[in-house]
């Protein structure tokens, strides 16, 4: 009687590690497994990178909910800002500038947080609330200006450099390394001058 055991979820988990057999192909692709010692290698770098980054998100989270905290929605028609993105609090600070980063809508962001009349930028309109944290046609301007040309063309080609850098290095070292092929073609060829081992070759 035949036994399937499709329903045992042991094995249903040890067949997943099948995948495992593509890391074989590290050793025998060049290309591959310079990336990945690339990668390997560059882990350190981009840590501290990613470090600093966080840092300066931060401030600049900070400083963006101290001057755009009050700033109106409701005047956004195209939803760039929004409940989630937005200066209001810290974490969707966060948030909207870690989308600025990567080129999205940045602009029109911008656009929202430069308005000059307070009417029509502050959400509350009322007593010290009035023209307080609804941002300006400085402000605003100079705020996202900086951020845009700080946090995506500085700190995050950062990132590339720091890759294309180690891997540079990666296949400098390669070359210099004899490649295994080439010292097993010189082991058969020396044995055939050398067969019994004694590092003498006779000269005639």
């Amino acid at each position: 009687k035949k036994v399937v055991n499709d329903g045992i979820p042991s094995l249903q988990i040890l067949r997943t590690f099948r995948i495992a057999r593509l890391f074989r192909l590290i050793r025998r692709a060049k290309g591959l497994k310079q990336m990945i010692q690339t990668l390997i290698i560059s882990l350190p770098a981009l840590a501290n990178i990613g470090a600093l980054i966080m840092l300066f998100i931060t401030i600049f989270a900070v400083l963006g909910t101290s001057a755009f905290y009050n700033t109106n929605l409701e005047q956004d028609l195209y939803g760039f800002l929004d409940a989630n993105g937005n200066y209001r609090t810290f974490d969707n600070a966060l948030w909207i500038l870690f989308r600025q980063t990567t080129g999205e809508a940045w602009n029109g962001i911008m656009y929202y947080c430069f308005q000059s009349d307070p009417y029509k930028a502050c959400d509350k309109r009322y007593g010290a609330y009035l023209g307080d944290g609804c941002g300006g046609p400085y402000t605003g301007v100079v705020f996202h200006l900086v951020w845009q040309l700080f946090g995506t063309y500085v700190m995050m080609q950062l990132f590339t450099a720091i890759i294309l850098e180690n891997f540079d290095d990666v296949a400098r070292d390669e070359d210099k390394t004899l490649p295994t092929e080439k010292l097993d073609e010189f082991v058969r060829v020396w044995t055939k001058f050398d067969p019994h081992g004694d590092e003498y070759i006779p000269s005639s």
